[in-house]
């Protein structure tokens, strides 16, 4: 059975959702709360205060990334090894460097280490979209895309590098984006979450790999409650996650049974309420009287918007008598503000937890590892080359190293000619 929780931010989704697990569970009934990544730790901790101990043996919290993993578990599958960033990079570079003389548009830069980064990327969304080499394949041999010459080079270079790429990997060595279609065939064979009642908060939309595992929830499960931010309305802002919601209704026959948890009950003040409602709307009513919460503060940079921000926290911790744990600081693009609202916040001795992962391959020593690595496999390439001389591991001084550097790219010094002892 479907059951679709509706309701605009705020409005009791999740609440509602926990009472019907916590009647579940209290029932003996088996229970998967599936929420993304982030959420995992606070939902943990909310079901916790919500069950009590030992709500773990018939509760379980995961997420798509971890679900894998647990139904590996069950049946087997724990011994594959799954390649992390850098021997993806090293595996791409390979991919390319075999392929080069059947590219067209992308064979003059597909020795360059941005573009290694920037075809995985587009590899991992056409995995996401469940878009195998073979459907890119057919898709690159219609007559709508052979008609624009441009497109046509590109797709067919790119469908080239995918199936190339994807037979280097084995069962053994699996692309870590290749988890959840290798999940789908499993649950093919196995019927996983035939003694669960699934519930899946706190998504907006899915990828196509995940209506596919969601796909067999429906099929399988005793019960799948899905929550959905839309109000029932043909709002726009709403259009994606209603596209989802009715999709899914799709995959249950289009039977379902719709909850709407009415207006936002987050908020007590009046102004985050009307902001709420209205934020995204054409015509808006402006409020009638005013509170404290809500101030909007004009920055010239980003070094006086954390300023500000910390002088902000400062006078809530000082005046209001708030817990620096009772703060959060929400950016819309975190890179642009590190090494800036770290400094400022340590300066006014604010303590702070970053939510943030950092690149293993981005780090001096790794840089200079994977660096190594990809010379001797690219037969000492000019971009290994430079990431190696880039990692600061070598003898050479910074002065040494960019004239080094500017001369090997102004000669493209390749291959032997950088350990024969020949003259250049």
């Amino acid at each position: 059975m479907l059951q679709r929780v509706m309701g605009r931010a705020g409005s009791g989704k999740t609440g509602y959702m926990l009472f019907q697990l916590k009647n579940i569970y209290k029932k003996g009934g088996r229970c998967l709360y599936i929420v993304p990544e982030q959420m995992t730790l606070s939902a943990e901790k909310k079901l916790s205060e919500y069950l009590g101990d030992g709500y773990n043996m018939t509760v379980e919290v995961l997420n798509f990334e971890r679900l894998p993993n647990r139904i590996a578990r069950e049946y087997g599958d724990l011994a594959v090894n799954y390649i992390d960033d850098g021997t993806r990079d090293i595996l791409m570079s390979l991919t390319l460097d075999s392929l080069n003389d059947k590219l067209e548009e992308y064979r003059s830069i597909s020795g360059n280490g941005d573009f290694v980064k920037s075809i995985l990327s587009v590899i991992n969304r056409l995995k996401a979209g469940g878009i195998s080499p073979e459907i890119l394949s057919r898709i690159t041999l219609s007559e709508t895309i052979k008609s624009n010459d441009r497109l046509y080079s590109k797709l067919k270079d790119i469908a080239v590098i995918y199936e190339n790429y994807q037979e280097r990997l084995t069962d053994e060595l699996r692309d870590t984006c290749d988890t959840l279609s290798a999940l789908t065939k499993v649950l093919e064979r196995h019927s996983f979450f035939s003694d669960y009642n699934v519930f899946i908060d706190g998504y907006y939309t899915f990828t196509e790999q995940e209506y596919a595992i969601i796909e067999k929830i429906v099929k399988q499960s005793v019960s799948i409650t899905i929550s959905f931010t839309c109000d029932g309305s043909d709002n726009p802002i709403f259009e994606d996650n209603l596209i989802s919601a009715n999709r899914i209704k799709r995959m249950a026959g289009g039977i379902s049974e719709d909850i709407y948890t009415g207006e936002c009950k987050r908020h007590k003040s009046p102004s985050l309420i009307h902001i709420e409602k209205n934020l995204w709307e054409t015509e808006t009513v402006p409020l009638s009287g005013t509170d404290d919460n809500v101030k909007i503060i004009e920055a010239g940079s980003n070094f006086e918007e954390a300023e500000a921000i910390a002088s902000e926290i400062v006078r809530l911790t000082r005046e209001k008598g708030l817990r620096y744990r009772d703060i959060s600081l929400v950016f819309g693009a975190l890179a642009d503000y590190e090494g800036v609202i770290d400094v400022v916040l340590e300066r006014n001795n604010i303590p702070y937890y970053m939510l943030s992962k950092d690149e293993l391959s981005t780090k001096p020593l790794f840089s200079f590892i994977f660096a190594c690595l990809e010379a001797v496999t690219t037969d000492f390439s000019l971009q290994s080359i430079k990431k190696y001389i880039k990692s600061g591991f070598t003898p050479l001084t910074v002065v040494e190293s960019d004239i080094l550097l500017r001369y090997a790219e102004m000669w493209d010094i390749r291959g032997k000619r950088w350990y024969d002892g020949s003259e250049w």
